[in-house]
């Protein structure tokens, strides 16, 4: 199996691409694989200096590697920019790792990314190798969940070939049925992605993957201790609230913990709950 490729969409943010290919270019594994940046178009003339800074960051990375770069002439936003790159890519290639220009992952990350694309490659019932958790664990290893996170991933062209975007499951269940279940009994808040993108106040991608997870019963695999972190809170393009971001430590282990899933996947569950009940509580004062 031949290294994934490294896909990165990136907009105008020439300062958040610098620093997550500063933390790219430590990974070993970096070297002989094809790298696509796919580059959004301006939406104003700020936008145009941005982008020309933006491809200047590039080109001075690309020394030495196998990079591709695509300038998209007029904006298509995040989701279609992310989607349509991804149906390029996935016409060429059998798995890849996606990044967004926000995306600072540790010096483990691509090790993480190619064992695990390999190691699950034909099992059908995991859709995606996660960089990111919401917390980090004691102890090193890989679990399975029902969790897909989209701040550095991998995937296969076998799970996205089955990828839709469907406004109308906001209106083809109802609210408590997607607040419990696919919300996890209220510790995330999906169902309010899909509202917005219902009501076309939001034109996102990723809820609609998580959805594709949930609707196949399919599995992810994360690391117990996080690989990657977001840092375009300051200049976002569709997540407005800052998230917690556990400390960047993540080390790359072999150590299955898949027998614990459920036991680890029912922690991190138990926590955000109990974290989403204060949030409400201190919401009351």
């Amino acid at each position: 199996m031949k290294k994934p490729p490294i896909v990165i969409t990136c907009f105008n943010r020439p300062d958040e691409l610098s620093e997550a290919l500063i933390a790219l270019e430590k990974n070993q594994g970096i070297e002989n694989r094809n790298i696509y940046f796919f580059i959004d178009g301006p939406r104003n003339q700020n936008d145009k200096i941005k982008i020309n800074m933006v491809n200047k960051v590039i080109k001075e990375f690309s020394k030495n590697k196998i990079v591709h770069i695509q300038n998209n002439k007029k904006n298509n936003g995040l989701r279609k920019n992310m989607t349509d790159n991804l149906n390029f890519i996935f016409s060429k290639h059998e798995s890849a790792i996606i990044m967004e220009d926000d995306t600072v992952v540790s010096s483990d990350f691509l090790l993480f990314m190619d064992y695990h694309l390999k190691k699950f490659n034909n099992n059908n019932q995991i859709a995606a190798i996660n960089s990111w958790i919401p917390r980090n664990l004691l102890f090193d290893g890989y679990f399975q969940s029902r969790m897909f996170r989209c701040w550095g991933f991998g995937t296969w062209e076998r799970v996205w070939k089955d990828y839709r975007r469907k406004p109308e499951i906001y209106k083809k269940y109802s609210k408590f049925y997607l607040r419990y279940h696919f919300d996890n009994i209220f510790t995330e808040d999906f169902t309010g992605q899909l509202r917005d993108n219902f009501l076309k106040n939001k034109d996102t991608w990723a809820v609609y993957f998580e959805w594709l997870v949930f609707e196949k019963k399919l599995k992810c695999i994360s690391p117990t201790r996080t690989l990657s972190k977001n840092i375009g809170f300051a200049n976002p393009t569709n997540t407005k609230i800052e998230i917690y971001q556990p400390i960047l430590k993540g080390k790359f282990k072999k150590f299955s913990l898949i027998k614990f899933s459920f036991i680890i996947e029912n922690y991190l569950f138990i926590n955000l709950f109990i974290n989403k009940v204060i949030l409400k509580i201190r919401s009351l004062f």
